[in-house]
């Protein structure tokens, strides 16, 4: 019954008064506020093998973080206010999903539950990350979300496609069709892939980013998404050193 709960609530999205609802169809009555407690009671009895998945994470060789707002309540609070979960994905090896909850998008989040990481962390350009990977860079490697860049890339075609737009989305298209076909080698084939295929093709963006810059005047719209890159251009280059690192986190 308490699983059931769970997937209900939790996959499936219904709320406690639906669930209230369901039980009552079926001649018994348990308030939402029962259910409620029990489901707190049952994430206090699971949260040791929480922790244990979140430690069999983190012994990732690579591990992608990217976070969600989520809508928090508070009681004696009028409105709803913007928290966020943090989402952590293990490697192969340790093939684990992972979440941690903080009411706020701060620093202070990632910097607690990455503290004790070594390895390669994939994720967006967000400040939280880069700042942290400058200070921990003996024990963590960056590498930057191409899917991310893309996005950037992306809107600016959609406000009015041009040849530009057209041409750097195609440079994106060119690295995520590589990284289909190499979707089932093992990490060393899938690195001398990239090494033959995805590193010119790379090599090329950066080139052409360069030419584009001294065109644009200093408020054009692709200037931004350019520079995006550019500055964190090691990071963007990270996946050629290892066929486990992805070149997006999606």
């Amino acid at each position: 019954m308490l699983a059931s709960f769970v997937v209900d609530r939790f996959a499936d999205y219904l709320p406690y008064y639906r669930l209230e609802e369901r039980i009552n169809r079926l001649g018994l009555k348990i308030p939402r506020s029962t259910i409620a407690r029990w489901m707190i009671k049952l994430s206090q009895a699971v949260l040791p093998l929480v922790e244990r998945m979140r430690s069999l994470a983190k012994a990732s060789d690579v591990i992608c973080v990217d976070e969600t707002p989520v809508k928090l309540l508070k009681p004696d609070f009028p409105q709803a206010t913007t928290a966020y979960l943090w989402t952590l994905v293990g490697d192969q090896q340790h093939p684990y999903n992972v979440y941690y909850f903080t009411e706020d998008r701060s620093r202070a989040g990632p910097e607690q539950f990455l503290n004790d990481y070594s390895g390669v962390l994939v994720s967006d350009a967000y400040v939280c990350y880069e700042s942290l990977q400058s200070e921990w860079a003996e024990r963590m490697a960056w590498a930057c979300c191409h899917a991310h860049a893309r996005r950037t890339f992306e809107e600016v075609h959609h406000l009015g496609a041009t040849r530009q737009t057209t041409q750097a989305l195609c440079y994106f298209q060119l690295l995520f069709d590589i990284e289909d076909q190499g979707r089932r080698l093992t990490t060393d084939e899938r690195l001398a892939m990239r090494q033959k295929e995805s590193r010119p093709v790379l090599q090329q963006f950066k080139t052409w980013m360069d030419e584009q810059l001294p065109t644009m005047r200093p408020k054009h719209v692709l200037r931004k998404p350019i520079e995006y890159m550019r500055k964190r251009w090691a990071s963007f280059e990270r996946f050629l050193e290892s066929g486990a690192i992805p070149l997006e986190n999606n």
